[in-house]
């Protein structure tokens, strides 16, 4: 941590901010009082820190309804937060953990105990940061070997009717090359386009949800994978149902599906099978299914495939592809920050099926 951690404290308690506020100054912490809800929301709009100690009881809006804020907000949603309350009932520390709260202290609270949980969970925080940066640098590698595989294909085959052109030099060859070519030239510009939707706009800016249509994210990814499964024999069938345009992540969505589709086809180690792709609404979800014919994964590594750093590829699986083990684990807290969920099913030797729920927002 390069960094002094900023914490800040709410609570309408001017003694009780006052020492929790001694207590992590003299951790070293940077420590910042907000005395009510809204001034803390306030002071969010400027800066955010990386941690909040926030009481429950306080008048017009109570530590309940400034959670549910934050984690409507894309940019606070994984913001930690501790609830400070007096409240022992049962239910009362249940509804913290509803409103998206992290842990909880009762007051009046041990000190020793207040200090453990804020380093726990800054440490979780930070260890969350340097898992995102990896991810990211991984699914920009994924990106460009993919880009480059099926770039060397379009290439090698205007190369290969050129020569047979040339070498042939007769009328329907010329004519069968140059039609060639042109579809060639056609694949490369789908390509391309597909590569700047992908990447319009810069992760780190897009935050805040953006009206987004399902169906073509899907397509505009698509168009980087068809050549390369029409080389390797891989079938590609796509179901897109009539579902709306909904509110979401499109980066971090994009991502997610790209991980996903980069999954089914490695799950195929390089052998001729299919891959399914079905859109569809369940209940309040936008629901996108990928279905793959590959090794599938054994039972009892199904519950750690969103685990950091696991992978069932290279040497510690079955495929003899290379993985980072990042790309799920990204891809489940993405889809987790946008309200929905990824359901798994998988026979080893069969294949696999993902289907990820994303809550089916078409206002914000």
């Amino acid at each position: 941590m390069n960094r002094t951690p900023k914490i800040m404290v709410v609570d309408d308690d001017m003694t009780c901010r006052d020492l929790v506020t001694s207590y992590l100054s003299r951790e070293g912490y940077d420590v910042v009082q907000a005395e009510n809800g809204r001034l803390c929301l306030e002071l969010l709009k400027d800066f955010t820190p990386d941690l909040l100690l926030l009481d429950v009881m306080m008048p017009e809006l109570s530590g309940f309804d400034v959670c549910k804020i934050l984690r409507k907000d894309e940019g606070t949603f994984h913001l930690p937060v501790v609830m400070l309350t007096a409240l022992s009932e049962k239910m009362d520390r249940v509804t913290s953990i509803e409103v998206g709260a992290d842990d909880f202290l009762t007051k009046p609270f041990d000190k020793t105990e207040l200090i453990a949980r804020v380093r726990s969970l800054l440490r979780i925080k930070f260890q969350h940061q340097q898992v995102i940066q990896a991810s990211k640098m991984s699914a920009v590698a994924t990106l460009a070997n993919g880009v480059s595989h099926e770039f060397n294909n379009i290439l090698a085959g205007i190369d290969g009717w050129a020569q047979v052109a040339l070498s042939q030099k007769k009328e329907e060859v010329y004519l069968k090359a140059i039609e060639f070519i042109r579809k060639s030239c056609k694949k490369g510009a789908e390509l391309v386009k597909g590569l700047q939707d992908y990447s319009t706009v810069p992760y780190d800016r897009d935050l805040h949800p953006l009206l987004t249509n399902i169906n073509h994210v899907i397509e505009t990814l698509l168009d980087m994978f068809r050549a390369q499964f029409e080389s390797k024999k891989i079938e590609l069938q796509v179901i897109y149902g009539n579902i709306p345009e909904i509110y979401t992540n499109k980066r971090g969505i994009q991502e997610v599906f790209l991980n996903i589709i980069t999954n089914a086809r490695d799950s195929l180690d390089n052998k001729p099978g299919k891959i399914i792709i079905e859109t569809f609404i369940e209940d309040d979800y936008v629901a996108v299914k990928f279905s793959d014919t590959g090794t599938g994964i054994a039972p009892e590594n199904i519950d750690k495939i969103f685990e950091p750093f696991y992978t069932t590829k290279g040497a510690l699986g079955i495929s003899k592809v290379p993985g980072s083990g990042l790309g799920l684990y990204i891809s489940y807290g993405i889809i987790k920050s946008q309200g929905g969920r990824i359901e798994v099913h998988s026979h080893l030797g069969r294949g696999s099926d993902f289907t990820i729920y994303l809550l089916k927002k078409e206002t914000l």
